[in-house]
Formats: C-alpha cells, structure tokens, sequence
C-alpha cells in the first residue's frame, strides 16, 4: 500500500491479479486510506458480494471500526505481520562521499538482469506478510520483487539505482515520486557487501535525487519484524509515521 494511497479517504478494492497468478487462486486487494474512517460499510460490501479465495486487507491502525468489522469474520481471519511507514522532510544537501570504489547509478530497463542478481541476494529468504499464511508461506519474494521492478521500471515516476563496489553489483533500490512525496519501494545490500556502512550511501543518494527532482518527503516502508533495518533509519534521521495493519481474510465459501 503506497504512502500516497494511504492518504485517501477511500476503501479502495481491486483484483490481485499477480497475486492470484502467482498462488493460484483469486485474491482480493482492499486497502482502507487513513482518512476513511466511517465507510467500513464500502469494505464489508466488498467482503461479501466480491469472488475471491482470500482477500488482503490492509488499513492503519488508528480505524478501529474496520478491527470491529474484521472481528465479525472470527476464525476466517490471519492477522499477519504489520508494516510501518518512516519518513522524512527532505534536507538540503546531505554530503554523502562515496569512497572511491563505490557508486551508485540510475538504470533502466536494460539493467534488469543486473538488478535481479542483486535482489536475489539481498532479499533471499525475505518473510513478508504472506509467511503468516499457510497458504502462500512458500512464496519466494525475491521473485515477487522481481516482478515488480520488471513492471516498475519503465513508469514515469519510477526510479531505479544499482549500486556498484569495485565495479561489482552491490545494492539496488526502487523509487516513486508523486506530488512531491518520493517514496523507497525497494533498497537492498547484497549479502556478502552488507554491514559496511553502504545502506546509508545508497539513502543519501536517493534523498539528493528526490530533492534535486523538487520532492519534499522521503518515505520508506517494511515489515514492522525487520527491526535492524528501522534502527538504520533511526540512526540516518528517518522517524515513525504510521502502522498498518494487513489481516488476510479467507472466503471457505469459494
């Protein structure tokens, strides 16, 4: 769910077709933005009329109407891991001095091999939400994100980096900037090239970018389990904005 979505005063619902390629079986997307408090109504329409084997239900945590809602499936539902949004106003040129054999370049589509290698090492064995399902817990997500940048890349408002040490893939990360608010949708270190400080490069360079594109927020998001990560974006300056809860809804009449 991206941060922009997030501000909607909409339930938005719509068909997870990847999703539902991927395990086989329909799947269903409603995503309650943060000022849609009072139209719980839209999402138990949705929960009840729409064809689905398991609809994702994501929504902050402050609509206790939805908990209410949710309550009512009983047993039909999985309340999986949460994710939380970090963010912050964009500064004014924060030095960022790469040493020497290090640098980070923006890509295209014809980099997409390059950045698959990189995403298979820094996200293998990555447990999303789905890990707290027993019906997609097997799911690869380096695959999924795979497939996601494949579709990212290309779109105007999307921005992919690789990063390189000693002229070897490194890191990689996944922008998107809209009204002013650049959003981190991926940023990963390969295994072998973490804990050298090299995270922290890679988001100093895409907050010089966001801000030389007029971007005034930088947001990121992850599963709230992934502590060491949120400590990195402590120690960089990033600050708690916002939990969302995601509770899986299996529909047994299907």
């Amino acid at each position: 769910m991206g941060w922009q979505e997030l501000q909607s005063t909409e339930v938005l619902v719509s068909s997870g077709d990847a999703e539902s390629r991927r395990f086989g079986f329909r799947i269903l997307n409603a995503q309650c933005g943060a000022q849609s408090e009072g139209k719980e109504s839209e999402l138990a329409q949705a929960l009840s009329s729409e064809s689905y084997e398991l609809a994702i239900v994501r929504y902050p945590v402050h609509l206790e109407g939805v908990d209410q809602l949710l309550a009512k499936f009983g047993n039909q539902t999985i309340d999986v891991d949460p994710t939380v949004y970090w963010g912050i106003s964009i500064r004014n040129d924060v030095p960022n001095r790469l040493p020497a054999n290090v640098s980070i370049q923006r890509i295209d589509e014809s980099s997409l091999e390059v950045a698959e290698q990189v995403i298979n090492s820094a996200f293998s064995g990555y447990r999303s939400h789905w890990y707290d399902n027993p019906r997609t817990q097997n799911i690869r997500m380096e695959d999924a994100y795979n497939e996601w940048v494949k579709n990212k890349i290309t779109k105007n408002e999307s921005r992919c980096y690789l990063m390189f040490v000693d002229g070897e893939p490194a890191g990689f990360a996944m922008t998107e900037t809209r009204e002013q608010v650049g959003e981190i949708l991926l940023a990963g270190i390969c295994t072998q090239f973490q804990s050298r400080g090299l995270y922290r490069h890679l988001l100093t360079h895409i907050e010089n970018e966001m801000l030389s594109e007029k971007s005034a927020e930088l947001v990121i998001s992850t599963q709230s389990q992934n502590r060491n990560v949120q400590r990195a974006w402590d120690k960089y300056g990033l600050v708690p904005l916002m939990t969302v809860r995601t509770v899986h809804v299996e529909n047994r009449k299907s």
